[in-house]
Order: structure tokens, then C-alpha cells, then sequence
């Protein structure tokens, strides 16, 4: 089954907003959608071609939660910097 096109847009809209919450600029979140859409606007894809899109930047933006929870974690051994007063 096909999504329709608003909850596309809507899968679209929520992975953007997880990747500003995970602290991408606006300009690093212009470069995955370009990388995603392969540098063409979202409305020249039909529904059923851009599902695997969709799916593709849903998958890009758990990855990057992923790494940013292992970073964080310090099992990598990467302590995150702290603030000092």
C-alpha cells in the first residue's frame, strides 16, 4: 500500500524537525533533503516513488539519533564536553 501524499509530507516535515532537534543548521538540513531528493523538488515524484525516498531520510535521521546517543553514552570513549563556570 501507498502512503498518500499528506502523510508523506507529514513523515517529510517530522524527520526535518528531528533533525533540527538534534541540532542540524538549516543549511545541513538543505543538504540531506538535496542528497535525498536528489537535488529535485519533492512534487515531481509520485506517491509511489517517493515512499523509498521518504523511508530513506526516516532511516538517515535514526542513524543519526544513534550516533548521537552512542557519542554521548561515552562507550566510544569520546566524553562530550562540559561547561565549566
Amino acid at each position: 500500500m501507498v502512503a498518500d501524499r499528506k502523510e508523506l509530507l507529514w513523515r517529510i516535515e517530522r524527520a526535518m524537525l528531528s533533525m533540527q532537534a538534534l541540532g542540524y543548521s538549516a543549511e545541513q538540513i538543505e543538504k540531506v533533503l538535496l542528497d535525498v531528493f536528489h537535488h529535485q523538488p519533492q512534487g515531481i515524484y509520485t506517491n509511489q516513488q517517493l515512499l523509498p525516498l521518504v523511508q530513506d531520510l526516516e532511516k538517515r535521521v535514526h542513524q543519526a539519533k544513534r550516533w548521537i546517543l552512542y557519542l554521548n553514552s561515552g562507550s566510544c570513549g569520546f566524553n562530550p564536553v562540559s561547561s565549566h563556570k
